[in-house]
């Protein structure tokens, strides 16, 4: 293993962790400076990595950029083949090559940012344009004839339907045996093609090909497919604005666990700003695009559907609170982030008349933590 493979699989490791630049040149065995130079070669690759003087390197929190290090952290079996490109022909048509060449074994995999002649079944087009889906396909050696195996295609729906629902809380349709479909349109199809032995009818291997659109691209899809394909979102501001969504109920849950308090305690806003730091990246590109109403109107769905019914919060007092918050993280990160988290509260508490020094009264005072 190199060691900008090494560096990015403790980076994924500890993602939103600070690691020392000598910490991990001892860990991988390599000089500082092999390690800035693989930190270099990340970065130019599109992976956020921060770094600075006497600070270390971290992986942001809001990285979302496939890696083999990254996905092998999630997998039963983490030496598996693992091969991510950014545009293919066809996954499939990848992997079974693989497979006859004896390149890869059961459970590996081979995945695309974007299909140039993707496929479904019956040799119908998959429309597999760039960053709108995920596009895969696995290789798998059961044991025993095509008889025996009958039922891979329906196992793969099944799984792609509990991993969304898990992931993106949204309830998929499955069409037997290989579509699945969300509200009323098809966001996912699944081809399965297995090569066999002809005198014994043993499968020596199948290919489960898998592609699920994420978000639609409404500009360049062929008119024939707008009436019947979907995606689990309409469009990619419907996708940010739900994963902004849960990067504010992580907050609230860290509120809850960490006995943090009331919003306005210094403790709280000190919270608040290194807890949003760690998408400082997803943000970022948000103001960048001027799309920062989805973080206001992600934070007040939040806050007045999910925090103001269970906790009898007032609900401008949420819009309140939940406003300055985000409106202080966005002008510290405009500015460079000059003043420490614990600077900028003091001053804040300062203004509103309140001890600097004052600490949050403990979870039974507050509403959030009751």
């Amino acid at each position: 293993m190199t060691v900008k493979s090494s560096l990015l699989e403790m980076l994924e490791k500890n993602k939103g962790e600070v690691l020392s630049g000598e910490s991990i040149a001892g860990e991988l065995g390599c000089t500082r400076a092999a390690v800035w130079k693989a930190v270099k070669s990340l970065r130019e690759e599109g992976y956020h990595i921060e770094a600075g003087p006497n600070k270390g390197y971290m992986l942001a929190k809001d990285t979302n950029r496939l890696s083999q290090e990254g996905i092998r952290l999630f997998l039963d079996d983490p030496k598996v083949k693992i091969d991510i490109y950014d545009e293919l022909e066809s996954t499939n048509q990848t992997a079974k090559k693989e497979a006859m060449m004896g390149e890869a074994g059961h459970g590996a995999f081979v995945i695309a940012r974007s299909q140039t002649a993707g496929r479904g079944r019956r040799g119908r087009e998959f429309y597999s344009p760039a960053d709108t889906g995920l596009y895969m396909s696995v290789i798998l050696k059961p044991q025993g004839t095509i008889h025996d195996s009958l039922l891979i295609t329906t196992a793969a729906a099944v799984a792609v339907y509990r991993a969304v629902a898990q992931i993106c809380g949204i309830q998929l349709d499955i069409k037997w045996v290989n579509d699945l479909f969300y509200k009323g349109k098809k966001v996912c199809g699944i081809l399965t093609e297995a090569v066999t032995d002809f005198e014994s009818g043993n499968i020596e291997f199948v290919v489960v090909g898998m592609g699920l659109n994420l978000y639609l691209d409404q500009e360049n899809m062929p008119a024939e497919l707008r009436n019947i394909a979907g995606a689990l979102y309409e469009t990619k501001e419907d996708a940010l604005s739900d994963y902004f969504h849960e990067i504010v109920a992580g907050y609230i849950r860290e509120c809850r666990t960490e006995k943090i308090g009331r919003f306005h305690n210094r403790s709280s806003i000190v919270h608040a700003l290194k807890y949003f730091d760690q998408y400082e990246m997803f943000i970022g590109k948000l103001v960048d695009a001027k799309l920062q109403y989805i973080l206001w109107d992600a934070m007040n769905d939040y806050m007045s559907k999910r925090i103001m019914p269970k906790y009898k919060i007032p609900e401008y007092e949420l819009y309140f609170y939940g406003g300055a918050l985000l409106n202080v993280f966005l002008k510290w990160q405009k500015d460079q982030k000059k003043e420490s988290a614990e600077q900028i509260a003091d001053s804040i508490i300062k203004s509103m008349g309140l001890p600097v020094t004052s600490h949050p009264t403990k979870c039974e005072d507050d509403g959030i933590n009751a």
